[in-house]
């Protein structure tokens, strides 16, 4: 069967989606795509240097958030300086299926193919945008970080750079993970995150809902530095952070597959924003190769 976009969009089971309409958009622009038997949403953003060329980058929200909720961290500003486009998608009942089994979510139960939806969302992009489909970056924040992580293992040829947000990878995921290629990586996590251990573990939740197990994130680091050929690695405090944030850096790895992690040593598990530091700015600068030179 084929895949139909709401309202007259038609995305072939290659998930190369085909326009046969102008979607009219509401402010920066929605969509929908019935994607296996769901209707999937998303919102994209083009900055006033237009969409013709330009990178791209998907934003993927925490656990019961939305696209739109994504907006507020600042990453616009920085899209509009360098000329980048951004797409909120939005997880089914605000969770995605990021590959933690016996997760307690519709996502997880019901296997929803999230990769696929993800998938769709850059073909759209790069059809009725024209957005450079050699430069696409997933950016996520905790469940939508470890999501972005399964598209680094499974998604790899979309998306040559992935930055995390207290977020890691599922506890398995390393051992199943077989990449088409190296992608550049940035972890921005905590090490008193009370929600997802910084070294692996349950991750918690409340009423005790299950949420399975993250990896470490040094393990994440060190699997992905290992798969760029890197040959050693740097570890240095961020200068006039507060708390300090410490910054470890793989090195002599493949060019535009660079590894970062910056640890904070907070008790908190968000989007960081503290005195000297920023996420949107770590973030921002770790899209490396994808960024207009």
């Amino acid at each position: 069967p084929t895949t139909t976009v709401v309202p007259t969009t038609t995305v072939v089971p290659t998930t190369t989606v085909v326009p046969t309409t102008t979607v009219v958009p509401t402010g920066p622009g929605s969509y929908a795509a019935m994607i296996g038997d769901r209707v999937r949403t998303w919102q994209v953003v083009v900055p006033p240097s237009g969409s013709q060329g330009r990178p791209f980058v998907v934003v993927l929200h925490g656990r019961d958030g939305s696209g739109a909720g994504m907006r507020t961290l600042g990453l616009e500003a920085l899209a509009r300086r360098d000329g980048v486009v951004l797409a909120y998608p939005d997880a089914v009942e605000g969770s995605w299926n990021d590959g933690r089994p016996g997760v307690d979510s519709v996502a997880h139960r019901e296997r929803i193919d999230d990769v696929d939806f993800l998938r769709a969302v850059v073909a759209d992009a790069t059809t009725r945008y024209g957005v450079d489909g050699r430069r696409v970056v997933a950016v996520g924040l905790s469940n939508g970080a470890m999501m972005a992580t399964r598209l680094a293992c499974e998604a790899a040829d979309i998306f040559g750079s992935v930055a995390a947000v207290a977020g890691v990878a599922a506890a398995e995921q390393l051992n199943r993970c077989n990449p088409s290629r190296p992608v550049a990586f940035r972890l921005v996590v905590s090490r008193r995150d009370p929600t997802v251990p910084f070294t692996g573990g349950p991750i918690s939740a409340p009423g005790g809902r299950s949420r399975g197990a993250g990896a470490s994130a040094m393990a994440v680091a060190a699997w992905w530095a290992t798969r760029a050929g890197c040959s050693g690695s740097t570890s240095a405090p961020v200068p006039d952070s507060a708390p300090a944030v410490q910054r470890w850096t793989a090195t002599g790895c493949s060019p535009g597959t660079e590894v970062v992690v910056d640890s904070l040593d907070v008790q908190t598990h968000g989007w960081f924003e503290q005195r000297g530091y920023s996420a949107s700015s770590a973030v921002w600068s770790a899209l490396g190769s994808a960024l207009p030179k």
